[in-house]
């Protein structure tokens, strides 16, 4: 006898096909009695309604009017602008600097002094 033979007839191996087939039973069982779903007699003609009954709101005439190609397309180039002008002004405003003034050393400095209490030669020490 072959041992892989003896895997597949192990009383654990049938104890567990028996119980997954008698699970399969009561699902299929429970599928007895099912009936199609049915639609109420007037949901069609609610349907047939709203879709006839043009709509007035503030929202539905601004989505149709957003969906016009030539208003979304002049909306996406005048955001473009308005992002290039952005750039600028800020390309404008990082070129100006202040002359004269080092930032990092001054960083460095208060630094320093908060942290080692190093003060340096020439600078008064405020206690307030």
């Amino acid at each position: 006898m072959n041992s892989n033979n003896h895997e597949f007839t192990s009383p654990s191996v049938i104890k567990l096909l028996l119980v997954q087939e008698h699970e399969i039973e009561n699902i299929l069982e429970s599928l007895y009695g099912i009936k199609r779903a049915s639609i109420a007699g007037s949901l069609y003609e609610k349907v047939r309604l709203r879709l006839d009954t043009p709509d007035n709101s503030f929202i539905y005439k601004l989505g149709i009017a957003l969906t016009r190609p030539t208003l979304a397309i002049s909306l996406a180039v005048l955001v473009l602008i308005f992002n290039l002008l952005l750039l600028k002004s800020d390309v404008n405003d990082s070129s100006r600097t202040d002359e004269g003034v080092d930032y990092t050393t001054a960083t460095a400095k208060d630094f320093d002094e908060m942290v080692f209490g190093i003060v340096p030669e020439n600078q008064y020490v405020y206690n307030y």
